[in-house]
């Protein structure tokens, strides 16, 4: 049910709306009443508090540059493994042709082997 125009739906002596800007732009809204009987009561709205009275920022961005260095130590792995096969690759060729030289090197040798008896 919704107060009529003009209707009081509470008795206050005072109202008092602060904004607080912490933290460079975080704003926390806080408001205090003042009852008629002298009592107050106070709330807030905005960012969330933490247990110093700061206002708690999002934990996104973190996690955002833990990805972002995880991707950059896969990037070097991968890297560094690349580098790997292709040395591997250089020694590979470079022992087939030592291989072929020695094959030829022995046919030689027992070519002029043969043909001293």
């Amino acid at each position: 049910m919704t107060p009529a125009d003009g209707e009081k739906v509470l008795e206050a002596r005072a109202l008092t709306v602060q904004w607080l800007d912490q933290d460079a732009g975080d704003g926390f809204l806080t408001a205090q009443l003042t009852n008629t009987n002298g009592t107050t009561e106070a709330g807030g709205a905005g960012g969330a508090r933490r247990r110093g009275g700061g206002i708690m920022r999002s934990k996104a961005p973190l996690a955002l540059m833990e990805q972002l260095v995880m991707v950059l130590v896969f990037a070097l792995a991968a890297a560094l493994c690349v580098q790997v096969f292709v040395l591997s690759s250089r020694t590979s060729r470079w022992n087939e042709s030592r291989d072929r030289a020695v094959v030829e090197a022995q046919n030689a040798a027992e070519l002029l082997k043969g043909d001293g008896r």
